[in-house]
């Protein structure tokens, strides 16, 4: 993860996940200063989350379309179109 802070250069706009497990403070704060992060928005909770998915997909363009696939594969029914 230490080398992954050249992405953020050189995509200032994307947004940037930092994942982990079992990290120490210490080592979160190093993860945020390798990534070059400011300012993270940081959450601290335990590891059995079965109601929690992480998922990635190619954007359309269209952000409600976007949205609304995304929500329909996790069983969201829509009363319109």
């Amino acid at each position: 993860y230490r080398k992954l802070g050249i992405l953020k250069q050189e995509f200032p706009k994307i947004p940037i996940l930092a994942v982990t497990a079992t990290a120490t403070f210490e080592v979160q704060k190093d993860i945020c200063s390798s990534l070059k992060l400011v300012n993270p928005n940081m959450t601290c909770t335990g590891f059995d989350r079965p109601n929690l998915f992480l998922t990635v997909s190619p954007k359309t363009g269209d952000i409600a379309t976007d949205l609304k696939n995304a929500m329909q594969k996790v069983g969201y029914k829509f009363c319109f179109d």
